[in-house]
């Protein structure tokens, strides 16, 4: 399947998947550039994936510069 450079993603999306999903389906064709939305408080999101690889959560409203930063950061910890 094709790889992606960058996935952001919200949790709900309109129609049958969810941001949950498309971290399953995609999280080994990201190089680990993935990063899931919501408004959900962090915590309840860690719960969700309580002891399994998670990847980088925002919670929403976004800040573009806390956005940017972490975009920065996760494509230079992982290799663009």
């Amino acid at each position: 399947g094709a790889s992606y450079g960058l996935i952001i993603a919200d949790i709900f999306l309109s129609g049958s998947m969810t941001g949950l999903d498309l971290w399953e389906k995609y999280q080994n064709r990201t190089s680990g550039h993935f990063v899931l939305v919501s408004g959900i408080e962090p915590m309840q999101v860690m719960r969700y994936f309580s002891g399994r690889c998670a990847p980088t959560y925002l919670q929403k409203p976004l800040n573009i510069h806390e956005t940017m930063e972490t975009v920065y950061e996760l494509i230079q910890r992982k290799g663009a």
